[in-house]
This record gives C-alpha cells, structure tokens and sequence, in this order.
C-alpha cells in the first residue's frame, strides 16, 4: 500500500501487514512528522479477525541504495628494513674509504721522504736562455723494511702555492734499507718559472 504524509507530501510504499488492521503510528523519514495510518479497507463485509498484538512504532524510510562493492584495501608497502638500511650505509661508507686510500696510497704508505734540511735548489741558465733547475738532496727511507727508490716527482707552484706544473725525472734504481739514505741531483731544463719546488721520491 501507498502512504501519504501530511505534513510534507512525501510518498511511502509500505507492507500493509506491517501496518496492521487497526493502524499504527508512523514518522515520515523526510521532515519526521508522525501521524495515525489506517488500511484502506474495502466496502463490504470484512471477515473477523483476531486481535491484533501491539507493536512498536516504526519509522518508514525509502528503500536503501545497494551497498557499495568496495576493494579490499592494499597495506602499504613498508619499505626497507632499518637494519638493512644500516648495513648497506655501512657497506658503502667502507667502499668510500677504501676507494680513497686506494687513490692515495703512495701519499698514505709512502716511507721514502726527502730529506728537507740536505735538499737544495739552484737555478742555472739553461740551453735556449731558459732557466734550468738543479735539485740535490737525499733520499731516507722512513718505514721498517726495505724500499726501492726509482723516480723523483718535482711539483712547481707560483707565489699563491697554485701548481703550475709537475716533473716525473726517472733515476737509478736504489734499495734503501730502514732508515737508509742516498743521494740524489737532477737538472731540468724547461723548468717552469716557479716560486716554489716541491720534491718526493718514488
């Protein structure tokens, strides 16, 4: 049966079994007026029934949209571990600094050392009005076992210690034993106008 509030107009469709034969009180799901609904009951001579057992009053609403099919949700991804993180950070802090002394081995084990206080750098005019350079000094071989001296490396700097230019001179082979020396002179022609010569052994 059709239901029809008064207040608002609003129109119900309604189980009349849910109404009952004696009527019941009803609330409008729109404004919530509340009144008395009847059965429409048909002219003619209605069969007796039994009475009625009381029920509660109800509220009619409009049929339900059919619930959402809704996903299960995904979980997040929870990413790294923190431990894993902390071992691949260690792991490659390790590979930096084992790179680095790798780069600069000769500089971090070096043993061999010139000898400040014996080194000693003249000018000399050169061929083709150049200046040429004589460096001399000794050679101390600083570690705890035997080394072998082979080459001198010259670096050149200006006044502001920028390098200006680098000589690699090659000389002859001499085994140091701990604490050894040796002596040492070299000449360079083309020498550039430096301010300064630094000299190492190799």
């Amino acid at each position: 049966m059709q239901l029809t509030c008064p207040n608002c107009s609003a129109r119900y469709l309604v189980d009349p079994a849910a109404i009952g034969p004696t009527g019941r009180t009803v609330q409008c799901f729109r404004c919530g007026h509340k009144w008395q609904a009847r059965l429409s009951t048909p002219v003619g001579t209605a069969e007796p029934v039994p009475a009625p057992t009381p029920v509660p009053d109800f509220i009619i609403r409009p049929p339900s949209q059919p619930e959402a099919n809704y996903l299960p949700a995904i979980p997040a991804d929870p990413g790294m571990p923190t431990w894993l993180k902390t071992v691949l950070g260690m792991l490659l802090l390790l590979a930096v600094l084992g790179g680095g002394m790798y780069l600069f081995r000769d500089q971090l084990f070096a043993t061999l050392a010139v000898d400040q206080e014996t080194a000693k750098i003249t000018r000399a005019a050169g061929a083709d009005g150049k200046t040429a350079i004589i460096v001399t000094g000794d050679i101390v071989n600083t570690g705890r076992g035997e080394e072998t001296v082979q080459r001198l490396r010259l670096r050149f700097k200006d006044v502001d210690g920028t390098v200006i230019g680098e000589r690699t001179i090659a000389i002859t082979a001499t085994s140091l034993p701990p604490q050894g020396r040796t002596r040492f002179e070299v000449r360079i022609e083309d020498a550039p106008a430096a301010s300064k010569v630094e000299v190492a052994a190799e």
